[in-house]
């Protein structure tokens, strides 16, 4: 159907007013089904925090462990370990020595991986793998044939990884496919989804 010009200026105005309603009730709806997933989402948090329980357990109940070491005295093996600095400090480069460390034994102030050579799961956002990480790793003397990439495949194609959403299928994978003695995100904040 063509559209065709109103004869009179009132027939505009009309014209322009339907419009305008138009667009408010499409906006007003809009706001509405908003504010029904926000007065959802906090329902469903209203409930999760009524079923929480909180139990206060003494500490005599804990048995004592001895830490093992990814680097001695530095970094503990089997636990969170967030390296943090701003921009351009050396967190990446730490990370590709840890790297050289665990995949290569190359020593860290004159300190030897224990664990022999063991690959590692290397999640990256930043830095091209082509033009920065693998040359990087190479001239760190990292063994990149122990250094795996994380991969997402999405119905959409390929994704980010995302945590918490990924870590359990990550650490299965991990730990069960190739036996990683670390998995090192750089940076994490890239791969933390938001709730």
């Amino acid at each position: 159907m063509a559209y065709e010009q109103p004869d009179k200026p009132y027939e505009l105005l009309i014209e322009q007013d339907r419009a305008e309603e138009e667009r408010q009730r499409k906006a007003e709806f809009e706001a509405e089904k908003i504010k029904a997933r926000a007065e959802g989402v906090k329902a469903v948090e209203a409930e999760e925090t009524a079923q929480r329980k909180l139990i206060l357990e003494p500490l005599s109940n804990f048995a004592k462990r001895k830490s093992e070491w990814l680097l001695q005295r530095r970094i503990p093996a089997s636990d969170l370990t967030l390296i943090i600095g701003k921009g351009n400090v050396g967190k990446s480069t730490l990370l590709t020595l840890l790297c050289a460390y665990i995949t290569n034994g190359v020593p860290i102030e004159g300190e030897t991986y224990p664990g022999g050579d063991r690959p590692i799961v290397y999640c990256h956002s930043e830095d091209s793998v082509e033009e920065t990480i693998k040359p990087r790793m190479e001239a760190a003397g990292v063994n990149v044939n122990l250094v795996h990439l994380v991969k997402v495949e999405t119905p959409d194609g390929e994704g980010m990884l995302q945590i918490p959403r990924d870590m359990d299928r990550l650490m299965e994978a991990a730990v069960n496919d190739i036996g990683a003695a670390a998995i090192f995100y750089d940076p994490i904040s890239s791969f933390l989804q938001a709730k």
